[in-house]
């Protein structure tokens, strides 16, 4: 009775759920201190002009273009504010929370609702739609592809094709790494339609290939023409050297765990054998399925067709990032540039375990779904905080420091302009903050050591006691963070 009456009102909840979750994000994305990343963006990039952020002029990562653009124009709309900078991203947790909720009523037609939760119930990743960063965007982007895909395997409509390619034109735009994720989806899309003429009895040709393809191979292009300088930018030496050397399994998919436990710390071993038990469920779902169409043959892509499309996507962007590291030398992705893996993990993991809820033994799926509902839901609640994120947690108090000090100067003025020294951690966030607050009387902020001739410092003990900074003239204390804000004159 309890269940069917969840089913019954699992709209509502989904909405609630939603509602619930956007106003927390907007809420923490307006008080929170802008973060070291967030802020190289601003001061470096979303100050060109729209040519120079497309055609990468100044190379580096942390220039996610379509981020930068519509930060970019929310600076100019709303002035550079915290809460403006990070508009796009909260757009974009809207879109996800849209299509998600779309796809897994088209998954799982009959209870979706632990499918939505489980697409929500990871904290780290909702930390991302609550940052100016390409990655809150790219997850958006790449699950409405996702659900667009599904949509064009089954109906082969061209409205359906066109929107997942702008989709997955939109997510590489937001995140390079999602270069991966759209070449997966090119080639399951033309293994369907190969398929289909198959098993209709056509004949597949070229002709038929480059028409069927002609949005895919536009879009393509396009992505292509666009990318190709900044891609070619940053495939010097040491530019993409922030990943991990060791394997798929020990850097990417353990990482994703750890990230998502948050602040939660469990052994070693657990993260290793969870891992390993994820990566087995990808092989274990391709072996099902190729035994499937041994045993049915072409009928079988279309009966599983949801379930090989996710697996088949993991398993080629699986085989891109191990060809890559051995051809190109590239890192393995670790955690946020491994993020947009895990709605793909979820909705794997939520197939199969449909696929046991259906059989002689539902009882174990079901007891299954609500275990992993349960466990991720707590995780989720016990790691949501309104105050800082999780990859910049030292920049938690860095909004509060500025503010002190400003109070503190207008108080004590100089004749001259002053000098903060920090700890090379907190150079981006500072300067942000001289810039948007228009601070004159603040010299640019440096990524230096500390000197005796610094007027403010902003840095740890130990960096502190080297040059001797009085600490009893401490103005700021941060708990969190054991960061020290102190006053040398």
């Amino acid at each position: 009775m309890f269940f069917l009456m969840i089913r019954k009102f699992q709209d509502k909840i989904i909405f609630i759920l939603s509602a619930i979750l956007f106003v927390a994000v907007c809420y923490k994305s307006a008080v929170t201190s802008f973060t070291h990343d967030e802020s190289i963006t601003y001061l470096h990039y979303v100050k060109m002009d729209y040519a120079s952020i497309v055609a990468y002029n100044e190379p580096y990562t942390n220039n996610h273009i379509l981020n930068t653009i519509l930060m970019k124009i929310a600076a100019t709309l709303f002035g550079a504010q915290e809460w403006a900078l990070r508009i796009p991203n909260l757009i974009a947790l809207l879109v996800y929370l849209f299509f998600a909720y779309k796809l897994v009523k088209k998954i799982i037609p009959t209870f979706y609702l632990p499918g939505f939760i489980l697409l929500l119930a990871n904290p780290y990743l909702i930390d991302f739609f609550g940052l100016a960063r390409g990655y809150g965007l790219s997850i958006s982007c790449m699950i409405m592809c996702i659900y667009y895909f599904l949509c064009a395997i089954e109906s082969s409509k061209w409205q359906d094709i066109l929107l997942f390619n702008l989709a997955a034109m939109l997510a590489i735009y937001s995140n390079f790494a999602l270069i991966d994720f759209y070449v997966a989806v090119l080639v399951i899309y033309n293994v369907f339609l190969l398929n289909s003429y198959i098993s209709s009895g056509k004949r597949f040709t070229v002709s038929v290939f480059f028409r069927k393809n002609a949005i895919n191979i536009s879009f393509a292009i396009a992505t292509t023409l666009i990318l190709w300088e900044p891609i070619r930018k940053i495939s010097g030496p040491h530019m993409l050297d922030f990943g991990g050397k060791s394997g798929l399994v020990a850097n990417t998919i353990s990482s994703l765990i750890t990230s998502a436990l948050y602040n939660i710390s469990l052994p070693a071993i657990f993260v290793v054998c969870a891992s390993w038990l994820l990566f087995t469920l990808i092989i274990i779902t391709f072996l099902f399925w190729i035994v499937q169409y041994m045993k049915q043959g072409a009928r079988m892509l279309i009966k599983y067709r949801y379930l090989i499309s996710i697996n088949s996507i993991l398993l080629i962007i699986f085989s891109e990032m191990e060809i890559q590291h051995i051809v190109l030398g590239t890192d393995f992705f670790i955690e946020r540039f491994a993020l947009f893996l895990f709605p793909l993990f979820i909705i794997q993991v939520l197939l199969l375990l449909q696929l046991l809820i259906a059989s002689k033994i539902n009882i174990v799926g079901s007891i299954l779904q609500t275990v992993l509902v349960i466990c991720l839901v707590v995780n989720t609640l016990f790691n949501m905080n309104l105050s800082y994120y999780r990859d910049w947690k030292y920049d938690i108090d860095t909004k509060k420091v500025m503010l002190i000090m400003k109070r503190h100067y207008l108080n004590h003025p100089h004749n001259a302009q002053v000098t903060l020294g920090v700890y090379w951690y907190f150079e981006p966030s500072t300067n942000f903050y001289k810039d948007t607050w228009a601070l004159s009387w603040l010299q640019p902020v440096e990524r230096r050591d500390l000197t005796v001739k610094d007027n403010y410092y902003y840095s740890y003990r130990n960096e502190l006691l080297n040059v001797d900074a009085p600490m009893s003239r401490t103005l700021y204390y941060s708990e969190q963070t054991s960061a020290y804000l102190v006053y040398n004159q």
